[in-house]
This record gives C-alpha cells, structure tokens and sequence, in this order.
C-alpha cells in the first residue's frame, strides 16, 4: 500500500523532501529513490527506532537519504523544504497544532505539506 500512496505524490527529482515521523525508514527510502537531484531527511521521536533505519538506509547507497531523532511537535528546520511529508504519524501525535507549526516552519514560502495515509489507517 505505501508504494501506491507514494506513488501519488508530486515529485520533479529535486526538491527537498522532510518525512516527518519516518519510523523504520521505508517509506523515506522510497522518497530517495525518486529524489535523483534532491534530499530527504527523515524525523522519528525514538532515537532507537531512528538507529535501526540508519543501519537499514544510509551509507554510500543512499547519498541523499539521513534520518534523526527529532519530535515532529518541536521541528527547528526553519523554511528549507520543498515539501514535508507525514505518513501515518499525526493521527498519533497529542498537540497536532504544535506539529503542524513545526511543519509550517520547516516548509519554504511556495512548499506544501502532504499527509500520506494509507487506507488501513
């Protein structure tokens, strides 16, 4: 299903991408792979979920692809990214307007920000 709800989202190959509350890190992987030219960091709240993915995606195979520990609620980006992209993860946040601001922030002035769901969710 995550390939199909990402296959509907808008990209060009080079824009800067936030996943903001990437868990595991698959579905950022799948955003790299369509950003030749750009980048996507991916958040995640637990620093041991965000070691596993380091470990899954990142090295020299995936030059445009890192992830951090970060609380989507307190994003301190600033206005860099093309777009930001959450999948599955704000449902289950408490303090959706304090992630929503962080996302806002984190966003360029023409950036757009893209609630992914799969239809379980």
């Amino acid at each position: 299903m995550a390939n199909e709800v990402l296959s509907a989202l808008p990209l060009r190959g080079d824009e800067q991408v936030l996943d903001a509350g990437c868990g595991d890190g698959k579905p950022t992987a799948r955003i790299a792979q369509k950003l030749p030219r750009g980048a996507v960091p991916g958040v995640y709240a637990s620093a041991c979920v965000v070691s596993h993915a380091q470990r899954q995606f990142c090295g020299a195979a995936w030059p445009n692809l890192r992830f951090e520990a970060a609380d989507v609620r307190r994003l301190e980006f600033g206005p860099r990214f093309d777009r930001v992209v959450s999948f599955n993860t704000l449902p289950w946040l408490p303090q959706h307007d304090q992630a929503l601001r962080g996302i806002r922030r984190a966003l360029k002035p023409r950036g757009q920000a893209h609630r992914l769901v799969t239809p379980a969710s």
